[in-house]
């Protein structure tokens, strides 16, 4: 054998040896609330995959850093202690909603929404300090800082729901005065599930929130890269492309 050919040898089982000394990608496991509604993630009725703005975002950004990713469902409760032990490494929290801030960190705002009371009985509506002796359909373990002194002082009574959906059928089937809900998720809602309801909603908005992602505290070296990407994202205009495709297709299509 030549010395050309024995110095190719070499460098082909160098080669095979370092790729299988290599690493294998390391996987990531992602919370996705249920039942959930479009836009910001759910799952397809056709195909049973997680789709939405928030998880076609995230397979962008994982592919592209050579991490797999597992989405993982739970409610929000649940999902949330998991983070805090590590057993989950992301999830949709924002800072102001979580029972421990300071066992995650946060990523910069995917996207803000604003949340608006939504009813069916149009002279009911007043301003926030003025309803009284009304009921409110809201988010089982979900924590609504808009909503704290209102809900505090008895002045609206609590109705806690499963999901966005049987927040706003409850609402429709007069089981509550009122539904508190984010602008996207009440917009997809009243075009694919209630189109013959007629709705009404606060001439104000009660809360403004910028939806987030949480991390537990051993994935904090890819935060920063995280937030890179979700400012190009959002200055691409690919977020806003996303929420529209979500809010105006129907889960059967998707």
């Amino acid at each position: 054998m030549n010395n050309v050919l024995k110095t190719l040898v070499l460098l082909l089982a160098l080669a095979g040896s370092a790729i299988g000394c290599a690493e294998p990608a390391p996987t990531i496991n992602v919370g996705i609330y249920y039942p959930q509604v479009p836009p910001y993630m759910y799952k397809s009725d056709t195909t049973n995959t997680v789709r939405g703005v928030i998880p076609e975002l995230l397979n962008q950004f994982f592919s592209a850093n050579h991490i797999h990713v597992n989405y993982i469902e739970d409610n929000r409760q649940r999902a949330e202690l998991k983070l805090y032990d590590g057993e989950i490494g992301m999830m949709v929290l924002a800072e102001k909603w979580s029972k421990h801030p300071e066992k995650a960190l946060y990523s910069s705002a995917v996207i803000t929404h604003r949340d608006f009371i939504y009813t069916m009985q149009p002279q009911k509506l007043q301003a926030l300090d003025a309803l009284k002796n009304s009921t409110i359909c809201l988010r089982r373990h979900y924590v609504y800082t808009g909503l704290t002194e209102a809900l505090d002082s008895g002045r609206l009574l609590r109705l806690d729901t499963d999901s966005e959906f049987d927040q706003m059928n409850m609402l429709v089937n007069g089981r509550c005065d009122f539904a508190y809900l984010n602008e996207h998720v009440a917009q997809w809602l009243k075009l694919h599930q209630f189109a013959d309801a007629e709705l009404y909603r606060s001439d104000y908005v009660v809360d403004e929130t910028g939806m987030t992602l949480a991390l537990s505290l051993q994935w904090q070296s890819l935060l920063p890269k995280l937030n890179i990407f979700l400012q190009q994202a959002k200055e691409s205009g690919l977020t806003e492309t996303l929420l529209q495709q979500h809010i105006n297709g129907s889960v059967a299509s998707q």
